[in-house]
């Protein structure tokens, strides 16, 4: 997920405590009556999209081809008007409870400058924020996750 979604490893990705309850409510809703919550489905077939009904619709955007499995990928869909803003070319901006962030996992190539902007911003205002540096492991293609201690 790192060299398609985090810049190829400079930028960073939040972990989320998914047990608090704006996590659960999304999950019980039906698809297509307000924002819904739901692990991404794996498949080797494309959904077909004949119709725009809610089952077609939530394939389309709930399953990818099963070659990405290893991203074990959540989605959430909200609707348009309960965005809490609507920016043009920008989308949805949700506002999340800060206490619903559990880590920060850095890149390996983060910027230096930048790893020190996030760490004072954790440090002031997200102390229950666990960080870590990715780094590359020695023998696997594996990432690791090194805490960092912040004081």
């Amino acid at each position: 997920m790192w060299s398609h979604y985090a810049e190829s490893h400079k930028g960073f990705v939040l972990g989320f405590d998914t047990s608090r309850a704006e996590f659960a409510y999304p999950r019980s809703r039906p698809f297509g009556e307000g924002t819904h919550l739901a692990a991404v489905e794996y498949r080797q077939e494309r959904p077909a999209m004949y119709t725009l009904d809610n089952d077609q619709v939530r394939e389309g955007l709930f399953v990818k081809s099963a070659e990405w499995e290893y991203e074990r990928e959540w989605r959430m869909v909200i609707q348009k008007p309960l965005a809490a803003n609507w920016a043009d070319n920008v989308g949805p901006v949700v506002l999340i409870d800060p206490l619903a962030i559990a880590d920060l996992v850095l890149g390996v190539l983060i910027d230096p400058q930048m790893k020190a902007s996030i760490i004072d911003v954790v440090k002031q205002d997200f102390r229950h924020v666990v960080i870590y540096q990715a780094t590359l492991d020695g023998i696997t293609f594996e990432l690791n996750r090194e805490p960092i201690q912040i004081d």
